[in-house]
């Protein structure tokens, strides 16, 4: 019995152990100014290369290519009207609200309202039958 609780601990010392190397303010700060100092003093903007190590193709400022726009679609026409509608609407509901708060507090129902919106939410638990299944078998 001794010799089996003997080998894990033998074993454990022979693991090699692992030290993560944490760097200090001062290096980090070194390593910062050199990687600053590196990209100030890089290549010029005509000679940069990509991730991959490819120059970057020249950019031709005088060459532009222009597209046609497409006539405002009939989605931004209604958009473009029914934006307008909610402001107007918005603004009589402040103005309502500003007078007359209980006007627009949808919390108070009038006894001889005949319209309203009733949400009735069916809570209730809900089980999970493997968990019953494995509780009946202890």
């Amino acid at each position: 019995m001794d010799e089996e609780q003997e080998q894990p601990v033998s074993r454990a010392h022979s693991q090699r152990v692992e030290v993560l190397e944490v760097e200090d303010e001062d290096a980090r700060a070194i390593r910062l100014q050199s990687i600053l100092e590196k990209l100030n003093s890089g290549p010029s903007s005509s000679s940069e290369t990509t991730g991959s190590g490819m120059p970057y193709p020249p950019f031709n400022f005088e060459e532009r290519k222009t597209w046609a726009v497409d006539p405002p679609s009939e989605l931004l026409s209604r958009v473009q009207a029914f934006l307008p509608q909610i402001e107007a609407s918005n603004t009589i509901l402040t103005q309502r609200a500003e007078t007359d708060p209980q006007s627009v507090d949808m919390e108070q129902l009038e006894d001889d309202s005949e319209r309203y919106i009733e949400m009735n939410l069916g809570l209730g638990v809900l089980l999970n039958k493997s968990f019953l299944r494995l509780e009946l078998r202890f």
